[in-house]
């Protein structure tokens, strides 16, 4: 979507908000036959953090995986940046526990191959998401689950000789990234903006993530490694069968001091053995023994779960509901910040190419 390209984009509805964003499903303006896709435009006029979204667009636009959502282009126009990107319609895994309750774990299964699938794709090439949660994964009425958001991503040397495509899971050699990082980023982010790639030193100091789905070793700043993206799949294992994370009746605060400190959460609900022995794989304490991605993959019930058809039997029953997305709206913001998203949101010049 370059920008003499922007006047072909039609919009069709919001389906999201958040403080300084709105996601528009969208389709081209003459080709009306093509896929959807989705149009994220950040305001970059309020307190923004460029950096992390100069990652995000990183992330997205070196992925070449099906389970991570793809950014098709970027531009600036104005104080906006629009990012065309993969529309996953079927909303988020939060909004469907949300609206389903404890899902079964057979779509249980379902979800988490998808989501380790995406995983053991960004571990192999040195890539952390550090943010992985229920609202984090996104679904396709194809079944097919994406994670976004990669905003605190801790993205290594992609590209380089030190990430052996031996190590790379066999499903992503032919895959992976080959582009140095910064001939990435679009012409709209200045060079002394862009975050440059995460090194083991500095890994230690990255202090990011959802409380209820932060690891351990975050929580006591012991240092952060692809290990904690398994912890967060592990938080989201129970979430999914049960309806909530660990702790969601606590002040986060509170729940972090209890994670950090307590034994790992257990399954409190009915369950089989196989998915109980999958939970307690991901939610060991020691970093150093808690399995990783791909060993994930070949474990019971996740490695059979290769069939989305009970997953796209639940999606045909729920339509997504875009006012879930309104959630991230502050309602005790400032009334100076209130009205600037106000009059960003119905602003009819967004959409006057």
């Amino acid at each position: 979507m370059s920008r003499r390209l922007l006047e072909d984009v039609e919009r069709i509805e919001c389906i999201g908000k958040g403080n300084f964003a709105l996601v528009y499903r969208c389709r081209h303006r003459y080709e009306k036959h093509t896929p959807h896709f989705a149009v994220k435009v950040l305001d970059l006029d309020t307190p923004v953090a460029i950096e992390d979204i100069a990652r995000e667009v990183l992330v997205m636009r070196m992925s070449k995986h099906e389970n991570l959502v793809r950014l098709h282009s970027a531009t600036l126009r104005g104080k906006r940046l629009w990012m065309a990107m993969e529309l996953a319609s079927a909303g988020s895994v939060a909004d469907i526990v949300k609206a389903q309750g404890p899902l079964s774990e057979a779509v249980a299964a379902i979800i988490l191959r998808g989501m380790l699938q995406g995983l053991a794709y960004m571990h192999a090439f040195g890539w952390i998401h550090s943010d992985i949660k229920s609202n984090n994964l996104l679904l396709t009425h194809d079944g097919v689950v994406k994670l976004c958001d990669f905003g605190v991503a801790i993205v290594g040397q992609v590209g380089a000789a030190s990430t052996p495509e031996t190590d790379a899971p066999a499903q992503t050699q032919s895959s992976a990234p080959t582009t140095s990082a910064p001939s990435c980023y679009e012409d709209w982010l200045p060079p002394a903006a862009r975050p440059r790639p995460a090194d083991g030193n500095n890994h230690a100091k990255q202090f990011a993530g959802t409380p209820l789905y932060m690891a351990p070793e975050i929580i006591r700043r012991k240092g952060v490694s692809s290990a904690s993206d398994i912890w967060s799949a592990g938080i989201v294992a129970i979430e999914l069968v049960s309806g909530s994370p660990p702790y969601s009746d606590q002040h986060p605060l509170k729940a972090m001091q209890l994670l950090a400190a307590n034994d790992p959460p257990t399954l409190q609900v009915k369950h089989t053995r196989p998915y109980a022995d999958c939970c307690c794989k991901m939610l060991t304490k020691d970093p150093q023994q808690r399995a990783t991605a791909e060993h994930m993959l070949k474990v019971k019930p996740i490695k059979g779960a290769k069939n989305t058809k009970k997953l796209c039997q639940l999606l045909k029953t729920y339509t997504f509901d875009s006012k879930h997305a309104d959630e991230g709206d502050s309602s005790d913001d400032d009334d100076d910040d209130a009205e600037h998203r106000r009059q960003f949101y119905d602003d009819p010049l967004a959409w006057e190419f």
